[in-house]
């Protein structure tokens, strides 16, 4: 929540999607690092391009802002991506990429 002017304004991030019942958290976040992945494998990001926000993505996937974040997490453990504060995520050379990963 927050105040401007004595008046309160809540901030959201609503952007999941209504998800069925019978898919797990950890379903959509294998599934939201596979994307992301695939989208960076085949240069939708090519090298050195940054990812689009954690809004976007969460749109993008239909998943919650805690999923996107930490597939983030995942990717920058395999090397695919650097993340920086007011920077954001960017893709990192295919030669920076752990390819023994077994996920």
């Amino acid at each position: 929540m927050w105040f401007a002017s004595g008046t309160a304004i809540a901030l959201e991030w609503n952007c999941t999607a209504r998800r069925p019942s019978n898919v797990s958290k950890k379903n959509l976040h294998a599934s939201a690092v596979d994307t992301i992945a695939e989208w960076i494998v085949t240069d939708r990001y090519p090298a050195d391009t940054a990812l689009p926000t954690e809004a976007d993505l969460c749109a993008a996937l239909g998943v919650s802002r805690t999923i996107v974040r930490e597939a983030i997490k995942t990717l920058a453990a395999k090397g695919m991506v650097a993340v920086a504060p007011k920077l954001g995520s960017r893709v990192l050379d295919e030669r920076s990429w752990n390819m023994f990963d077994p996920q």
